[in-house]
Formats: structure tokens, C-alpha cells, sequence
């Protein structure tokens, strides 16, 4: 949707955004542009000159009730005044607009979910108030309030860093002056979340990193080091061994993933955006489908099982751990280095099991099947009909596949069988 713009003086680069080692603006300064998408209620917001604007950056109104009935009084004791109110929200449309209907917000309500203008203020939560040249008298941690926005009015509004100085600590003592903020309030960046602009571009590139690294917030989405059908496993929640990927990505090159978007977003909405990104870097297109393939049906022996827990023992975490056999493969004294080419055929001729060993602490039987196909690698179809939570641990350390069922089938009851049935299976295919 094409954006809309209000004129002001003096327009501020909308590439000063969150992250940046100082804030893009501060008291004193012409104040930036106003953008939005859409107004929610009111009028489209007018020149910053001749009189008080006062700006709340509150990214959601439906689910304070409260918030906005603090702010409709607030409107309500300026009526009649120069002094005109906007409400900047980045709440997606379907929820609020309804609810717009029930509660009606005085002001301007301007919808702009890119965050665009909170990002060109460096306000993250809180408020603005320019003054009637069009400059910013200050900045406020939490909303504006009626004391601030009359000492803009008369000229009293003082904007203070830190803890101010003698002339400026008396004037607010005496009640001469009301303080203001002399920057944006801007909240620490959170551990594991990148310093970079915000924004819905997701960042691809080949990795440098050594290992991998996995970190997450609900405005950040982190993945350095893993290959490209794990990342396809996880934004599309299939398991791996339940993905068809072309030859030529079949291949365990890594990449860095990185999302930063300019506001909180949920896990569905923000699989989304990863997986358009996914598709348009790498060309392909993904769908599910139902295919034949070669699987493990797992059914119980009655009577073999371990019991399902009860009552308190039931409750709280639990975890997963398989390991896979190692091995080691000597190389003769002045031979060159073992490629990875070279040292993937050795094994393959070993034919060693993909899992040797597996323990399982206060889990379902779906939990416990996804750690065995992540572990053999070829999905499995749950038949067992079992509930509950369950201790399940395989003891020793198989050497082939083979041995590791029987250990499986010997020690818990659990019995894999090899068929081929038609199951559902993300199918990606590269575009023509």
C-alpha cells in the first residue's frame, strides 16, 4: 500500500533506525515525518507549524482497554486547544479494526506497521511532543502527560539528559520548568538478538560460523551454520527425514538466517516470512504432498513396554538424547588429508548405525518417535497406541542398525518394521 506522507520542514532519513549506537533525533531537532498506511480513526494529521503535536508510539490498542481510556481523557482536556493528538500503532488490521468499533480512540490513530515512523524517532515505547515551530520538545519514557504538553505550550518544558544540570535541577525543583527527555527512551538489545536495522528483508548468506548458533525472540529469528534443508525442517516444522530436496541442494553447505522485523511478531507469522524469503533466495517452490516412500511402522509387544507414569511423576520436563556410533579411520603416515568426500564412502562401507544408543526422560510416544527418525533418518509411523509419559531407555552401543532395532525391540518392546507407505512429505522443487 502506497505510503502517506505528512510534510514537515525538514525530512529525516528513514535509515536511522533501532540498533544504531545513538538515536536518529533528539530534542531540539526539526521533528521527522509522520508515515503511515492507514488512518484508523480521526483526521489525516496536519502541518507540525502553529501548533502542539503530541505523538504515542503504542505498537497494540485492542488489548489495553485501559491505555486507551487514559489516553481518550487526555485528548478530552485539550479540547478546543492547538494541541492535536496521534497515536501511532503497528497492530496488523484484522484484530484491531473491529474492535476499533467498540472502542472508539480519540486523536489521530494512524496505522503503520512497518514501524517506519518509530524508527525514524528511535522510539521503541513511549511518546514525542513537538512544539508549534515544528521542532521536538521532548521525548516521555511512558505516555505523554497533561503537565508536559501544557509546558510546551507555555514555553516551560525543559529537555534533560541524564540527570541535568544545577540551573536545570532548581528550575524543575522551584516548579519553573517540567522536564522532558532530551533523547528516546530505547530499551538494551536482548541477548542473541543482531544490532542491525530492523526490517522483513530476511538476511541469507553463506556462513562463517563455526558450529551453529540458534537464537530467537519475538522480534528476532537467528540460524548461523546449519545447511538448508535443516532450516526448511524447522520454518516449515516437518521433520528432515520428511522433506524431498532437489539433488543439487542435497548438500551440507551452511548459511546464516537472520530476521530482524521492525515489530513483535508470532511464530507463525514469522515462518512465513522465512519461508517467502527461503523460496525467492534459492528458487524453489515447496508443497506438501502425500508420496509412497520406504518407512519404519513401530507397533508394541503387550506385555513388554515400560508402564506410563502417573500422578506427580508425570508432570514437569523431560528430555531426549540419542548418540550414533564413532569411528576412527587411520590414514598411512605421508598420505594426503581425508576429504569429507572421502572420509562420508569409508563410513558408508562400514555401514554403521545411524543411532546406537537412546535415552528418553518423561516423554510422549510422538516425542520419542521424532528423536528415532531424526536418529535413523527415514520417517516412522507411530502404530503403538500408546498415551502418557515414559521413561525409555536403550542401553549399550549397536554397531549396525540392525542391532540397535533388536536392542529397541529386546529393552522397551518397541518393534520397527520396514514398509513402504504413502505419507505426507514437503516436496521442494526448484522453479523453471
Amino acid at each position: 500500500m502506497t505510503l502517506r506522507i505528512i510534510l514537515s520542514l525538514f525530512a529525516i532519513a528513514v535509515a536511522s533506525l533501532f540498533g544504531q549506537t545513538s538515536p536518529p533525533v533528539k530534542a531540539g531537532d526539526l521533528a521527522p515525518n509522520l508515515v503511515w498506511t492507514r488512518i484508523l480513526t480521526g483526521v489525516e494529521p496536519g502541518s507540525f507549524f502553529g501548533r502542539v503535536t503530541v505523538i504515542a508510539f503504542f505498537p497494540a490498542a485492542s488489548p489495553n482497554e485501559s491505555l486507551v481510556s487514559r489516553w481518550n481523557e487526555l485528548v478530552a482536556k485539550f479540547s478546543g486547544q492547538p494541541v492535536h493528538f496521534v497515536w501511532i500503532a503497528s497492530e496488523h488490521q484484522p484484530p484491531l479494526v473491529p474492535w476499533l468499533e467498540k472502542h472508539p480512540v480519540s486523536g489521530s490513530l494512524l496505522l503503520d506497521p512497518l514501524g517506519a515512523t518509530a524508527q525514524a524517532y528511535g522510539v521503541e515505547f513511549g511518546g514525542a511532543i513537538v512544539n508549534e515551530n515544528g521542532r521536538i520538545a521532548g521525548f516521555t519514557f511512558g505516555g505523554p502527560e497533561e503537565r508536559q504538553i501544557e509546558a510546551v505550550q507555555e514555553g516551560r518544558a525543559i529537555a534533560v539528559k541524564g540527570d541535568g544540570d544545577e540551573s536545570q535541577r532548581g528550575a524543575m525543583f522551584s516548579g519553573r520548568a517540567v522536564r522532558l527527555e532530551y533523547e528516546p527512551f530505547r530499551m538494551r538489545t536482548p541477548e542473541g538478538k543482531p544490532d542491525i536495522p530492523p526490517s522483513l528483508e530476511v538476511r541469507i548468506s553463506p556462513s562463517k560460523t563455526k558450529g551453529t548458533e540458534e537464537t530467537q525472540g519475538p522480534d528476532w529469528w537467528v540460524q548461523r551454520g546449519f545447511d538448508l534443508k535443516s532450516v526448511i525442517a524447522k520454518v516449515y516444522e516437518k521433520d528432515p527425514s520428511r522433506i524431498v530436496l532437489p539433488a543439487a541442494l542435497q548438500n551440507e553447505d551452511p548459511y546464516d538466517f537472520v530476521l530482524v522485523p521492525p515489530h513483535e511478531m508470532g511464530r507463525p507469522a514469522m515462518r512465513r516470512v522465512i519461508q517467502q524469503a527461503i523460496e525467492q533466495h534459492f528458487h524453489l517452490s515447496a508443497t506438501v504432498e502425500n508420496r509412497p516412500v520406504d518407512v519404519y511402522v513401530m507397533t508394541a509387544l503387550k506385555g513388554k513396554t515400560p508402564p506410563a507414569k502417573t500422578g506427580d511423576e508425570s508432570m514437569g520436563g523431560g528430555s531426549i538424547g540419542w548418540s550414533s556410533r564413532t569411528f576412527a579411520v587411520p590414514r598411512l603416515a605421508g598420505s594426503a588429508p581425508l576429504t569429507p568426500e572421502m572420509m562420508r564412502e569409508t563410513l558408508s562401507k562400514l555401514a554403521p548405525a545411524e543411532i546406537s544408543t537412546i535415552s528418553a526422560e518423561n516423554s510422549d510416544m510422538d516425542g520419542f518417535r521424532r528423536a528415532l527418525e531424526d536418529g535413523l533418518g527415514r520417517p516412522i509411523v507411530d502404530e503403538t497406541k500408546l498415551d502418557g509419559t515414559y521413561d525409555l531407555v536403550v542401553k549399550g552401543n549397536a554397531r549396525r542398525t540392525e542391532e540397535f532395532l533388536d536392542m529397541l525391540r529386546d529393552q522397551l518392546g518397541l518393534v520397527l518394521s520396514p514398509e513402504n507407505r504413502s505419507i505426507e512429505m514437503l516436496v521442494v522443487r526448484p522453479l523453471q
